[in-house]
């Protein structure tokens, strides 16, 4: 019996790596138009970026239905099912991991803007901000390539399951001749 695939599991090197790169970046991007807008200029609440923090949610919420979907796949033994279920269970959790970000984020963007132009901590939330939005893109990413690869698998699913079909309807007829 094959060892289960801990990849399955979360964080790997070049995950981390990614998101710490991606963060940077983000940090580094808003920083750079931070830079400029000129000194005394009033912000305003960036009600665009909250709704790019919010938009991703909907996504997610998608795959958890769709990861749902996969659980009631028919054609498999026990030990595949077994194994699927498992594995569609740490995809959900992983997903809904980003739901909660997505809305940490929202939440966050939010907080720093009610902040007044002044305060110190105004500045540091807007660089925290370029990062939120930075590891948000490469968990949107990630996310992306999960409901790609549950298309995949249920596609692949039904394919065997009309040749299985097909083949089963082929010996009926062979039967009866």
């Amino acid at each position: 019996m094959r060892a289960p695939n801990n990849l399955q599991h979360g964080w790997t090197a070049t995950g981390a790596l990614v998101l710490m790169l991606s963060a940077g970046l983000g940090a580094f991007a808003f920083g750079c138009i931070l830079s400029l807008y000129p000194e005394g200029m009033k912000y305003s609440p960036p009600w665009l970026m909250i709704s790019v923090f919010f938009f991703p949610i909907a996504f997610c919420i998608q795959v958890i239905l769709k990861l749902r979907g996969v659980e009631v796949t028919e054609g498999l033994t026990m030990m595949e099912e077994r194994r699927l279920l498992r594995i569609v269970k740490e995809k959900r959790r992983q997903v809904w991991i980003g739901v909660g970000f997505y809305f940490f984020s929202a939440m966050f963007t939010v907080a720093v803007f009610i902040l007044p132009v002044s305060h110190a901590l105004f500045f540091a939330g807007y660089n925290v901000i370029g990062g939120l939005l930075g590891i948000g893109i490469s968990v949107l990413t990630y996310i992306w390539k999960e409901f790609e690869a549950t298309n995949d698998f249920v596609n692949e699913r039904k394919r065997k399951a009309n040749k299985k079909k097909a083949i089963n309807k082929s010996l009926d007829e062979f039967q009866e001749d």
